[in-house]
């Protein structure tokens, strides 16, 4: 373990060096989290080629997101006159333990400027230009005493934009709608969450309301390039902000987290009730027992067996892969534009059957608005292990129309199904980095299993294909599952169950024991 710790530990040094020269991310889905010091600098350090994902606003930039401003705000507030600085960016605290804790710093001018309002701004770059018309963004933001103004802003493919701004009340003034309140200092910060519907337009999209709202004729929300978030500060000495955070002059800055954007009506119908959980076996944190099991169509996908002891319906869908040989702890260049994610019956093995198996796919969704986040880094068991592949989190939030529902077996038993996850990639794409179903021991119920061939066109998969080829999971003599976790949005007994009464593990053992000695003979109420 120690000689592996090592190893994980110069990765990390030399994946810090690899994103320098590596080309900038193009993703498939336009959702993501920004939260850990490491997310930001991952986001704004960067590569060879100039591009990073997070950058300043350029002077002339800011000319023509103030220009279409103005024109296109209608009876809303225009943005008042500013001078434009460009700003410098950094992360702090360097190195965080909560995602609570650490954000983006920016800070523009310096204490000697002359009395005045200062604008700046910085620009998360897309690479791409994708349809945010069923999104909400939101970012957290923390504005010192000084703060004028604070917006955020799309701009799509062709150049328009669209945004919204915020006024910031003077020290001492509570905040109101349409204007936030000023963060005094460290000692007593203050901090706002911003949430953006981006499928309503005008003040009302926003939460809390925005004081201004300007749209350009021709916008367009399906082809998004950018995201701007810009502050005006008024610099009037000897009325000063205190220092930017690990600095000592004072000077105009701002202080950003938690920045997100993700599918509309997560947040309705994410699940928090656990239906099923395999996840990861990590040795150590960071460090994940496993590697990827390449499940890529067209070709054979990767499938593993699940218990559902109730009619409760799967919501959520939560897996875990790598992108074979990649190190990185953001995406590589080519990513799937989908997950194909089916649920199959179950086939037990037999005298005729050697092994479990799916059965009937009785279920299926084409997933193109999942997330993603960084969970660690791989340690592979095998024989010629590839050490610290970066692994991922991967989520798929079912609209209400998709979610899984089964019937419960008269005798009381679970029923028994299959979740086979397929990544899909364009059609004559190279794929130097293909993805992978992360692998983990202390398997449950069977090994999983490869699909190789079903009685229908293959792939894609259809309602009532059967399962007619594959092969076990395994590694010599021992059996391996695949990480994956099932949650809904309904509770069950267990969740809540009644004070005293016999634990729901579904096990009988000694605390079930224990529950019927302490209500021996008690009365009920």
């Amino acid at each position: 373990m120690e000689k592996r710790t090592r190893q994980f530990v110069h990765h990390l040094w030399c994946i810090g060096f690899a994103v320098l020269i590596l080309p900038s991310l193009s993703m498939a889905t336009p959702y993501f989290a920004t939260q850990t010091a490491e997310d930001w600098q991952d986001l704004l350090t960067p590569p060879a080629s100039g591009m990073s994902l997070i950058r300043p606003m350029l002077p002339h930039e800011w000319t023509d997101y103030m220009t279409q401003y103005n024109a296109n705000c209608g009876t809303y507030e225009p943005y008042p006159d500013t001078q434009f600085l460009t700003p410098e960016l950094y992360v702090w605290p360097p190195v965080s333990t909560s995602p609570d804790d650490a954000g983006l710093v920016m800070y523009w001018g310096d204490s000697t400027i002359a009395d005045g309002n200062y604008a700046s701004a910085w620009v998360y770059e897309y690479g791409l230009d994708p349809d945010l018309s069923a999104s909400i963004l939101k970012i957290e933001v923390e504005a010192p005493c000084g703060m004028q103004q604070i917006s955020v802003g799309l701009v799509d493919a062709a150049g328009f934009i669209r945004a919204w701004y915020w006024n910031v009340a003077p020290a001492g003034q509570p905040s109101s709608p349409g204007v936030l309140k000023c963060s005094p200092g460290p000692a007593n910060p203050v901090r706002h969450t911003i949430k953006i519907d981006l499928s309503q337009v005008g003040t009302t999209a926003a939460t809390p309301t925005a004081f201004s709202y300007s749209s350009a004729l021709g916008f367009s929300i399906a082809n998004v390039q950018n995201i701007t978030f810009d502050e005006n500060f008024q610099w009037l000495p000897p009325s000063v902000p205190v220092p930017p955070p690990g600095q000592t002059d004072p000077k105009p800055w701002n202080y950003w987290f938690n920045l997100s954007v993700y599918p509309k009506g997560v947040t309705a119908n994410k699940g928090v009730y656990v239906k099923w959980s395999r996840p990861p076996v990590e040795l150590e944190p960071g460090l994940i027992r496993g590697w990827d099991e390449r499940s890529v169509e067209p070709g054979g996908i990767m499938a593993d067996d699940w218990e559902c002891w109730d009619d409760r319906p799967v919501t959520d869908i939560h897996w875990w892969g790598s992108f074979i040989g990649w190190t990185e702890r953001r995406l590589p260049p080519v990513v799937p534009i989908a997950f194909r994610i089916g649920i199959w019956t179950d086939e037990p093995s037999s005298v005729t059957n050697p092994f479990s198996h799916p059965k009937k796919l009785v279920w299926t969704n084409y997933c193109t608005s999942f997330t993603w986040n960084f969970a660690g880094y791989d340690i592979d068991p095998r024989p010629q292990p590839m050490y610290d592949e970066a692994c991922f989190q991967f989520n798929q939030y079912l609209s209400e129309d998709e979610w899984f529902y089964q019937e419960p077996r008269a005798d009381g038993l679970p029923n028994i199904y299959w979740l086979s996850i397929s990544a899909v990639y364009p059609a004559g794409t190279e794929i130097q980095y293909p993805w992978g179903w992360k692998t983990r021991p202390e398997h449950v119920i069977d090994d999983a299993v490869r699909i190789n061939d079903t009685n229908g066109q293959w792939p894609p998969m259809t309602i009532g294909d059967e399962y007619t080829g594959g092969d076990e999971l395994l590694l010599g003599e021992e059996s391996w599952d695949l990480a994956f976790e099932l949650t809904t949005n309904k509770p069950a007994y267990c969740d809540n169950p009644i004070l005293g009464d016999f634990n729901c593990d579904k096990i009988v053992n000694f605390i079930d024991f224990a529950f019927f000695a302490n209500n021996w003979l008690v009365t009920a109420p």
